[in-house]
């Protein structure tokens, strides 16, 4: 993410324990629309979960946005992150209609 042209170095918020980094989230631009900002990333180490962390550095993104004048920020959730889904729904975050993916398995082929 951190070579997207899109991406805003200013708006990429690290939290540390001491040395330690604890929890990220960052925002990029959008290419087609100049007043709309996206949410790459908001991810904490797993031993300080449940604790706000990732809550609390969304925030700063959100002031980051306003500041800017964004009119929207989105972003993408995994279904199953619950978590997530929670703090993204408390910050005010809009469920959109779900993309689906689909797989196919393909059999290995062997040349023998």
């Amino acid at each position: 993410m951190l070579d997207n042209p899109g991406h805003l170095d200013e708006a990429h918020f690290l939290v540390k324990d001491g040395p330690r980094y604890t929890a990220e989230s960052f925002l990029f631009k959008s290419a087609e629309l100049s007043d709309v900002l996206y949410q790459g990333l908001t991810a904490t180490r797993r031993e300080y979960r449940g604790r706000g962390i990732a809550f609390g550095v969304k925030l700063y993104t959100i002031a980051f946005a306003r500041q800017c004048g964004a009119r929207e920020i989105r972003t993408w959730n995994d279904t199953l992150n619950g978590p997530m889904l929670h703090i993204n729904t408390k910050l005010g975050f809009a469920r959109q209609p779900a993309w689906i993916t689909f797989e196919k398995r393909l059999p290995v082929i062997s040349g023998d």
